[in-house]
């Protein structure tokens, strides 16, 4: 189980990955200094389970802000999650967003265009 603490203040989102549980969760906002470096053990934890998947993957993103160096990593997920619904991994993402947040609202659905695997759009009440 890898959990990594959200700090609103820095814009980093609260990340809960479980490989036992099949489950990888993303919530908060994200908007850190480098993306790329803030994201690298969310990628590790990724190869990992490419290498020894389990039989479904239940991913659940609940952002209320993203900047655009974030918007390209979730689309490296999109990518990662397509290839392991191709090799036989049952994904399944749901994309949370508030009914009052129509950035988020449409950055999910630019997502789910590109999405080969269950791609749920969640309204949620404020």
């Amino acid at each position: 189980m890898t959990i990594f603490q959200s700090d609103r203040r820095n814009g980093l989102p609260e990340i809960y990955l479980d490989k036992k549980e099949s489950v990888f969760n993303i919530s908060g906002s994200s908007f850190p200094e480098d993306s790329i470096d803030f994201y690298k053990p969310v990628f590790q934890w990724l190869k990992d389970f490419e290498v020894n998947p389990n039989s479904k993957l239940d991913v659940n993103i609940t952002l209320d802000y993203f900047n655009t160096s974030s918007s390209k990593i979730f689309q490296h997920f999109i990518d990662i999650f397509n290839k392991l619904g191709k090799s036989g991994v049952v994904v399944t993402l749901d994309w949370n967003y508030y009914d009052d947040d129509e950035n988020i609202y449409e950055a999910g659905v630019g997502y789910a265009e590109n999405a080969n695997f269950n791609f749920r759009m969640i309204e949620k009440n404020i």
